[in-house]
Formats: structure tokens, C-alpha cells, sequence
């Protein structure tokens, strides 16, 4: 009888002492997401309207419970003006189950999506709610009815006027152009030109820097000789823009 005390003792401890070993090892291990492939790949541009491929592998050591992907755009890559409706934003929720799952996702571009940088994101969690979220590299959607900038510039001597030559165009309305003027690599350091022309509400498809605003900047005498960049940003009307960079010696 006492034996058998004993024994039931000894198990209903051993059962305590398992339980708790159990508990203690809980799964914490993150879920992975690798062999991520885009087609067009990674750092491509790709046009509104067409298609892109996504696949990766999700994997897990005990199980797999729910997988999202994200597009949203790469902010920093956008300019002020942009209108957010025309920004390209999706999230797709996907089935997975068991250990390992192999996801092969295609989206369709917006066509009339805004030009720019975007991201793709992997967000996986598995059945004991460990997350982890993976970023793809950014790849950069291009829209073929953004305005064109044609513009000559040449060097000129501190001190005196830098003319502006040329035309932008656009096949809807041209609302905006941006022209800045600064150090290659550093726009913050010497701002020599930063100015906004508002076209809104004027139905343009062209300006023509001579006969529409014709734009002569006088170099200030105390600026440093050297190269600058100039860099003019157009936008129009459905939020395409185009950003056009020219390198100017200065003498």
C-alpha cells in the first residue's frame, strides 16, 4: 500500500515536472521567407498597366498560420503634389499551412498608377504567433504619359545671368514645375535656385521657358566657382511627373 503511494507520487510529479518542461520549451523561433523572386526583378522599372510576378518560400519549425503581402510606395521616392489616389497600394492575404509553402502571387499595376518607387512586403506569422516581416528590395513603376523636359543651359560667369532655353510638354495639362539649383550630392548646402511656377488651371500642354515665363538667373558674385546641378521637376494634371537633372559649371 505504501508502495503504492509512493509510485502515484512519483508519477504525479513526473507529470508535473514534463508539463513544466513543455511550457518552458514554447515555440519562439520567427517564421522565414526566402528565395524571394520578382519578375521584373528587383530594381527594374516596370510600366503601369502591365503585371508582376511574385514568389518566395515561407517556412516554419512547427507550423505556418497566415501570410500577408504588401505594396505601398516608397514615400521618400514621390514628390510633394502627388496625389495619394494615384499612389499604388495592395495587400493580399494568403492561404498556408504545414512547415514550408511556396507562394507564387501575380498583381496587376494600376494603369493610371503614380510614377515612383515602391516596396514589397512579406508579413508571416506562424500557428504560435511568431511574426516576422520581410522587405524586398524597391523596384520602380514608370508611367509612359509623364511631361517630357527639354531644356538648354549653359555654364555661366558668377555674376551674371543664367538664361533659360527650352519647352516642357505634356499630352493632358502641365500643373506644376519645381526649379532647383544647388551643390551635386548636397541640395541643402548652397541653395542658388529653388522656385515653384504653379500652372494649375491655365489647360497648358506646353511652357516654353522664352515666350511663357522666360527665367534669368542672376548667379550671385559671392558664389564658389564649380559645378552645380540644376533640377527641374514637372507635374501635371493626373500626377505624372519627370525629374530632369543638368550639370552647369559656373566660372
Amino acid at each position: 500500500m505504501k508502495t503504492t503511494k509512493q509510485l502515484f507520487i512519483y508519477g504525479s510529479l513526473l507529470t508535473i515536472f514534463l508539463a513544466c518542461k513543455k511550457e518552458v520549451e514554447k515555440d519562439t523561433v520567427e517564421p522565414g521567407v526566402t528565395n524571394f523572386r520578382a519578375i521584373p526583378l528587383s530594381g527594374d522599372t516596370i510600366l503601369a498597366g502591365k503585371d508582376i510576378n511574385i514568389s518566395a518560400l515561407l517556412s516554419d519549425n512547427e507550423g505556418l498560420g497566415n501570410a500577408v503581402i504588401e505594396i505601398d510606395e516608397n514615400y521618400s521616392s514621390h514628390i510633394h503634389g502627388v496625389n495619394a489616389s494615384r499612389k499604388w497600394n495592395e495587400s493580399r492575404h494568403i492561404q498556408v499551412s504545414g512547415k514550408s509553402h511556396t507562394v507564387n502571387e501575380t498583381f496587376s499595376i494600376p494603369p493610371n498608377t503614380a510614377p515612383g518607387n515602391y516596396h514589397v512586403f512579406f508579413n508571416v506569422t506562424d500557428e504560435a504567433g511568431n511574426s516576422t516581416k520581410y522587405t524586398a528590395p524597391d523596384f520602380r513603376v514608370e508611367n509612359l504619359t509623364r511631361p517630357q523636359v527639354n531644356l538648354v543651359l549653359n555654364g555661366g560667369k558668377v555674376g551674371d545671368s543664367l538664361t533659360f532655353r527650352g519647352q516642357i510638354t505634356d499630352d493632358k495639362d502641365l500643373v506644376k514645375l519645381i526649379i532647383k539649383m544647388h551643390v551635386p550630392g548636397y541640395p541643402n548646402s548652397i541653395k542658388l535656385l529653388d522656385e515653384e511656377i504653379d500652372l494649375d488651371n491655365l489647360d497648358d500642354k506646353v511652357w516654353d521657358f522664352e515666350t511663357d515665363g522666360q527665367l534669368d538667373f542672376v548667379i550671385p558674385a559671392s558664389t564658389p566657382v564649380g559645378t552645380y546641378v540644376v533640377k527641374i521637376t514637372a507635374l501635371d494634371n493626373e500626377s505624372n511627373y519627370n525629374a530632369y537633372e543638368q550639370l552647369v559649371d559656373l566660372y
